[in-house]
């Protein structure tokens, strides 16, 4: 299923608005290390960096996760250039280690955390001086969740373009249809699941040590946005 997020979100370009985001918070913050958290497939890790170094910014990325992708994770490095890495040890996003230092972004991942373990995230990022970024895709709107149903006609139409091609990818997809149904169940959750700007304002409350961004951005040539969390330490 992450490797199928993954697709969409660069097939579409559902990640364009981001780069401009995360340059701005690199050249205001000083720092060029990006430490991805809750990476699942990489998401739009890959399509961020190369549009960054159409810009001639480059950006170090390091791609973590509790549960690490290692095979999605290892093809993504092997394609990067060397500006994409990965850490091989399970990180956990409430904890992580002093050793990885660097802007803390989550991709469409920010929804699986309850308020209570989403604020130690941030609190975690505060307490190590490390800036924080989250971009998500989903929202609790109508507009936004009315193409839910066509997820499965979606998955049972690009899977064949989904690298590698596995048996395992054609099994539970068409002759025995998991993926359509966990794929459409996890994208209903999620949108429900999701902070609004005001919910996200909340969240960081707390934390007066810091300079918060929170808003949406739209999508171009789509009815979606972009909901941020963008946050340094005050100078």
């Amino acid at each position: 299923m992450t490797d199928y997020l993954h697709f969409v979100e660069t097939k579409f370009r559902m990640h364009e608005p981001i780069p401009a985001l995360l340059r701005t918070l690199s050249e205001e913050s000083g720092v060029t290390n990006i430490v991805d958290l809750c990476s699942g497939g990489a998401g739009p890790i890959p399509a961020i960096d190369e549009d960054l170094r159409a810009q001639d910014v480059h950006l170090q990325f390091v791609l973590t996760d509790k549960f690490p992708n290692r095979a999605a994770f290892e093809r993504i490095v092997d394609e990067s250039d060397g500006e994409i890495r990965f850490e091989d040890a399970p990180i956990d996003a409430t904890d992580v280690p002093e050793s990885l230092r660097g802007i803390r972004t989550i991709f469409n991942g920010l929804h699986h955390f309850r308020p209570g373990d989403a604020r130690a995230v941030i609190r975690n990022a505060v307490e190590a001086g490390q800036p924080i970024a989250t971009f998500e895709l989903v929202e609790r709107r109508l507009a936004s969740m009315l193409p839910l149903v066509l997820i499965p006609i979606i998955v049972l139409f690009v899977t064949p373009a989904i690298h590698p091609r596995t048996a395992s990818r054609f099994l539970w997809t068409y002759l025995i249809p998991i993926m359509p149904l966990v794929t459409l169940w996890d994208g209903l959750v999620s949108h429900f699941r999701s902070y609004t700007p005001v919910e996200l304002d909340e969240l960081v409350e707390p934390f007066l040590e810091y300079t918060w961004r929170t808003g949406t951005t739209p999508i171009r040539d789509t009815n979606l946005n972009i909901t941020f969390l963008i946050g340094a330490p005050r100078k």
